[in-house]
């Protein structure tokens, strides 16, 4: 009786991690939008944008939400010990809500405000529920099943899957809308493939797999800052293995990875504009570089410290009207300044800007350390790929504080994850303090 009744308790947790398994695979596709050409051109209005508010779409997101919401109540106890472990997450979230005491958009503010918490909450659900390994792991299933949608959408529907006119004719933008998003997303793919660990005959075939997709489709895309960031991985994978050789004193890897990261800087800046050049790009960044002195003018004289208010420059009471005069050449204005750190000065000034800064600065001293500490778990490698991909992509995108969007919800979990050893205060076992590492075990999962 008592074996027949732990068989049939074992199996409803099977049901159950099955049934998570599906949910997080569903989640990280509609965060990756390698479902947004089903909302916009199969069920939506093919005259509807990529990226503006499409109704089932934002059902949608809300239910995935409300469930990762659900879930993280039956966790509380866990996601205190995250946010305990890592007190900075606390602006990082809540600083896009507190702008709205200053938005020249409130309401605008106010929603997508509340939407990035929606999006900082699931990240913490990510935490609590998945170690890093398994993070890993089931993002490169959900980029693999999105490659596997953008080739077979090219083949069933180009002149839906390839940009067609205009400057971007002939470059692919598969299920993602654009070729910059195409780009980006194949970029995150490739990283996430390299440094997972699979654990079984399956995973190992998806990994080569979703490597050899991505390629393939970021080449097709013709997305030149992703083709930049993947050829500098080429320089920076042997970095991470040298920062983790465990033969090496920590010293002389700091040493060696600090002097090896400043050559190939120094040699990446003095060649910048023939690497630019060998890419068909110059120093305006295709124009870029007109639209951030715009920015920057707007801010200097409009919003000099505090910003428009989160998400409430690039709208008709902020100053998107203004750039009118820098972009008489372009063919539409823009909803983002095209880089990460101006973005977020032009949302939440100097706030905004400190804490994004400071941020990366924790996150980088995090992983470093990470790798040095424990150099036999090839994920913080992956986390340190995520991190330096995500500084060299907000050079021309905008990806730092943008709520539902993959490259800052992953930046957020790994930070967690990257969470030193702490005390749990106030917690006391027999006399005495107990500690931990992690929410997830220092051992390989």
């Amino acid at each position: 009786m008592q074996k027949k009744k732990f068989r049939k308790v074992r199996k409803q947790g099977r049901v159950v991690e099955r049934l998570q398994y599906a949910y997080d695979v569903f989640a990280f596709l509609l965060l990756i939008s390698a479902l947004d050409f089903l909302f916009y051109q199969v069920f939506g209005s093919r005259a509807e944008s990529f990226g503006e508010v499409n109704g089932p779409r934002l059902a949608v997101s809300m239910v995935v939400y409300a469930i990762a919401l659900i879930m993280s109540i039956y966790k509380i106890p866990a996601i205190k010990k995250v946010v305990s472990a890592n007190l900075f997450l606390i602006p990082v979230f809540f600083l896009p809500l507190l702008s709205v005491l200053w938005s020249v958009d409130q309401k605008i503010t106010l929603f997508r405000a509340c939407a990035y918490l929606l999006s900082c909450t699931f990240s913490l659900y990510l935490v609590v529920s998945l170690k890093p390994e398994e993070f890993f792991r089931r993002a490169m299933v959900a980029t693999f099943i999105g490659g596997v949608l953008s080739l077979a959408w090219v083949a069933l529907s180009p002149a839906d899957a390839i940009h067609n006119g205009g400057p971007l004719a002939g470059a692919w933008k598969g299920v993602y809308g654009h070729k910059n998003d195409l780009g980006r997303i194949g970029s995150i793919a490739i990283v996430m493939s390299l440094f997972a660990e699979p654990t079984g005959k399956w995973q190992k075939l998806i990994r080569l797999a979703n490597i050899g997709i991505y390629i393939f489709l970021v080449i097709m895309s013709d997305s030149k800052t992703n083709w930049l960031i993947l050829l500098s991985m080429i320089g920076f994978i042997p970095l991470t293995k040298w920062l983790r050789n465990p033969a090496t004193s920590p010293s002389l890897r700091l040493i060696a990875v600090g002097g090896g990261a400043t050559l190939i800087s120094m040699l990446v800046i003095l060649n910048s504009s023939a690497i630019l050049a060998a890419m068909g790009r110059d120093d305006s960044f295709s124009g870029r570089g007109t639209l951030w002195n715009g920015v920057s003018s707007i801010i200097a004289s409009k919003y000099p410290v505090l910003g428009a208010g989160y998400g409430a420059f690039f709208t008709d009471a902020g100053g998107v009207w203004d750039l009118k005069g820098y972009l008489r050449y372009w063919s539409s204005l823009p909803n983002h300044a095209h880089n990460g750190f101006l973005n977020v000065q032009a949302d939440m000034g100097y706030p905004g800007l400190i804490v994004l800064i400071t941020f990366l600065i924790l996150s980088a001293v995090r992983v470093v350390q990470k790798m040095i500490a424990e150099p036999y778990r090839p994920v913080w490698a992956g986390c340190a790929a995520l991190l330096f991909l995500f500084i060299v992509n907000n050079i021309s995108e905008s990806n730092a504080f943008v709520h539902s969007d993959i490259p800052w919800i992953m930046l957020l979990v790994s930070y967690a994850y990257l969470a030193p050893a702490q005390k749990i205060a106030g917690v006391k076992k027999r006399g005495r303090k107990f500690r931990f590492r992690s929410l997830n075990d220092a051992r390989p999962a």
